[in-house]
C-alpha cells in the first residue's frame, strides 16, 4: 500500500466516523427533544418537526459518504458494460467483445514427435 491509498483510506475512515458522530448526536438531541416535549406541552406533539428538518440533512450526510444503498454495487462498471452491449444489441450492432480469449498457439516441436532411439532391449529391463 502505498503513502497515497494509506491517505485516501484514512480520509474515507475519518468521514464514516464523523456520519457515525452526527448519528449519534441526532439519536440523543432525538430521545432530548421528547422528554422536552413531554414535560412542557404534552398535548401538544412539536419534537418531530426539528427530528425531521435534522434527519434530512443526516440522510444527505448518508448518501454522500456512502452512496445511494443498492446502487452502488448495481450500477459498477460491470453493469454500465453490460447496459452498452443490451443497446448494442437493439440498435441491430453485434457488441464489441471486451475481453476476447485468445486462441492458443499451436507450438511446432517436431523433436517431440520423433519417436527415441531404444539403446536398450526390452529383456534387458527389470
Amino acid at each position: 500500500m502505498t503513502d497515497k491509498q494509506y491517505a485516501i483510506a484514512r480520509k474515507r475512515v475519518k468521514r464514516k466516523k464523523h456520519f457515525y458522530r452526527h448519528l449519534s448526536v441526532y439519536t440523543v438531541m432525538g430521545c432530548f427533544f421528547y422528554v422536552l416535549n413531554i414535560l412542557t406541552n404534552p398535548g401538544h406533539y412539536w419534537f418531530y418537526w426539528p427530528m425531521l428538518g435534522w434527519g434530512l440533512g443526516l440522510a444527505m450526510h448518508y448518501v454522500a459518504i456512502f452512496g445511494v444503498p443498492g446502487l452502488v454495487e448495481e450500477m459498477g462498471e460491470d453493469w454500465e458494460n453490460k447496459e452498452i452491449e443490451k443497446e448494442m444489441r437493439r440498435m441491430g450492432h453485434r457488441p464489441p467483445q471486451s475481453n476476447p480469449t485468445p486462441e492458443p498457439e499451436r507450438l511446432d516441436l517436431p523433436e517431440l514427435e520423433k519417436k527415441p532411439e531404444r539403446k536398450w532391449d526390452d529383456d534387458q529391463l527389470v
